[in-house]
Protein backbone atom coordinates (compact mmCIF):
# COMPACT_ATOMS: atom_id res chain seq x y z
CA UNK A 1 0.00 0.00 0.00
CA UNK A 2 1.56 3.60 -0.91
CA UNK A 3 1.74 6.23 1.77
CA UNK A 4 -0.85 9.07 1.06
CA UNK A 5 1.43 11.92 -0.09
CA UNK A 6 2.29 9.78 -3.19
CA UNK A 7 -1.18 9.44 -4.17
CA UNK A 8 -1.98 13.05 -3.48
CA UNK A 9 -1.77 15.52 -6.37
CA UNK A 10 -2.44 19.14 -5.45
CA UNK A 11 -4.14 21.67 -7.61
CA UNK A 12 -2.24 23.52 -9.87
CA UNK A 13 -2.57 27.69 -9.39
CA UNK A 14 -3.86 29.10 -12.36
CA UNK A 15 -1.64 31.01 -14.42
CA UNK A 16 -1.05 34.88 -13.27
CA UNK A 17 -3.26 37.18 -14.76
CA UNK A 18 -6.63 35.00 -15.69
CA UNK A 19 -9.64 35.52 -14.48
CA UNK A 20 -11.60 32.40 -12.76
CA UNK A 21 -15.33 32.60 -13.02
CA UNK A 22 -16.77 33.68 -9.88
CA UNK A 23 -14.19 36.71 -10.66
CA UNK A 24 -15.08 37.64 -13.96
CA UNK A 25 -19.21 38.25 -12.59
CA UNK A 26 -18.00 40.25 -9.50
CA UNK A 27 -18.31 37.35 -7.17
CA UNK A 28 -15.53 36.86 -4.58
CA UNK A 29 -12.07 36.29 -5.91
CA UNK A 30 -11.53 33.37 -2.94
CA UNK A 31 -10.09 29.62 -4.03
CA UNK A 32 -12.46 27.05 -3.70
CA UNK A 33 -11.16 23.65 -3.73
CA UNK A 34 -12.69 20.18 -4.21
CA UNK A 35 -10.87 16.35 -3.44
CA UNK A 36 -11.61 14.75 -6.14
CA UNK A 37 -11.52 10.73 -5.81
CA UNK A 38 -11.45 8.22 -8.87
CA UNK A 39 -13.55 5.38 -8.99
CA UNK A 40 -13.20 1.64 -8.74
CA UNK A 41 -10.36 0.54 -11.41
CA UNK A 42 -9.26 4.12 -12.22
CA UNK A 43 -6.67 6.60 -11.28
CA UNK A 44 -6.00 9.99 -10.87
CA UNK A 45 -4.19 10.60 -14.60
CA UNK A 46 -8.41 9.68 -15.95
CA UNK A 47 -10.09 11.71 -13.11
CA UNK A 48 -8.28 15.00 -14.17
CA UNK A 49 -8.87 14.58 -17.75
CA UNK A 50 -12.30 14.22 -16.53
CA UNK A 51 -12.37 17.62 -14.69
CA UNK A 52 -10.49 19.07 -17.02
CA UNK A 53 -13.42 18.71 -19.56
CA UNK A 54 -15.76 20.55 -17.45
CA UNK A 55 -13.63 23.50 -16.92
CA UNK A 56 -13.99 23.51 -13.04
CA UNK A 57 -10.84 25.84 -12.84
CA UNK A 58 -10.89 28.10 -15.15
CA UNK A 59 -14.68 28.28 -15.65
CA UNK A 60 -15.86 28.20 -12.02
CA UNK A 61 -12.63 29.28 -10.01
CA UNK A 62 -12.42 25.83 -8.15
CA UNK A 63 -9.40 24.27 -7.95
CA UNK A 64 -9.47 20.65 -7.83
CA UNK A 65 -6.81 18.28 -6.17
CA UNK A 66 -6.54 14.60 -6.55
CA UNK A 67 -5.73 11.50 -4.45
CA UNK A 68 -6.17 7.94 -5.52
CA UNK A 69 -6.73 4.65 -3.73
CA UNK A 70 -4.30 2.45 -1.71
CA UNK A 71 -4.73 -0.64 -3.48
CA UNK A 72 -3.26 -1.37 -7.22
CA UNK A 73 -6.46 -3.32 -9.34
CA UNK A 74 -5.19 -5.81 -11.43
CA UNK A 75 -6.23 -3.79 -14.41
CA UNK A 76 -8.93 -0.97 -15.83
CA UNK A 77 -12.60 -1.00 -14.37
CA UNK A 78 -13.58 -0.38 -18.14
CA UNK A 79 -10.61 -1.58 -20.87
CA UNK A 80 -11.33 1.87 -22.16
CA UNK A 81 -9.35 3.54 -20.09
CA UNK A 82 -6.25 1.38 -20.82
CA UNK A 83 -6.10 4.08 -23.79
CA UNK A 84 -6.11 7.00 -21.83
CA UNK A 85 -3.73 5.88 -18.87
CA UNK A 86 -1.03 3.29 -18.39
CA UNK A 87 -1.84 2.53 -15.31
CA UNK A 88 -1.42 1.87 -12.31
CA UNK A 89 -5.13 1.60 -11.75
CA UNK A 90 -6.24 1.42 -8.13
CA UNK A 91 -9.48 1.42 -5.98
CA UNK A 92 -10.68 2.45 -2.43
CA UNK A 93 -11.04 -1.40 -1.48
CA UNK A 94 -9.27 -4.19 -1.03
CA UNK A 95 -11.44 -7.02 -3.37
CA UNK A 96 -8.33 -9.21 -2.73
CA UNK A 97 -8.50 -9.91 0.58
CA UNK A 98 -12.25 -9.79 0.94
CA UNK A 99 -13.15 -13.70 -0.17
CA UNK A 100 -12.86 -14.79 3.19
CA UNK A 101 -15.66 -13.20 4.63
CA UNK A 102 -15.25 -9.12 4.19
CA UNK A 103 -13.52 -8.38 7.48
CA UNK A 104 -10.31 -7.32 5.26
CA UNK A 105 -12.38 -5.21 2.61
CA UNK A 106 -14.54 -3.14 5.22
CA UNK A 107 -11.21 -2.45 7.32
CA UNK A 108 -9.94 -1.68 3.86
CA UNK A 109 -12.44 0.71 3.34
CA UNK A 110 -11.91 2.09 7.30
CA UNK A 111 -8.67 2.72 6.32
CA UNK A 112 -9.57 4.46 2.96
CA UNK A 113 -11.59 6.82 4.42
CA UNK A 114 -9.03 7.22 7.58
CA UNK A 115 -6.94 8.27 4.07
CA UNK A 116 -9.10 10.38 2.97
CA UNK A 117 -9.70 12.60 6.28
CA UNK A 118 -5.77 12.81 6.80
CA UNK A 119 -5.66 14.58 3.48
CA UNK A 120 -7.79 16.99 3.97
CA UNK A 121 -6.55 17.29 7.74
CA UNK A 122 -3.31 18.18 6.16
CA UNK A 123 -4.27 20.07 2.98
CA UNK A 124 -7.84 21.50 3.80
Amino acid sequence: MAGIESRFVAAHPRPAGRMNGSEKHGRSSRRFRMLCLHGHGSNSEITQMQMGNIDMRDGHGIHCDFFEGAWITSGPQNSSLSLFSDGPFRTWLNFEGSRGGGGERDESFLQSLRDIMAVIDKHG
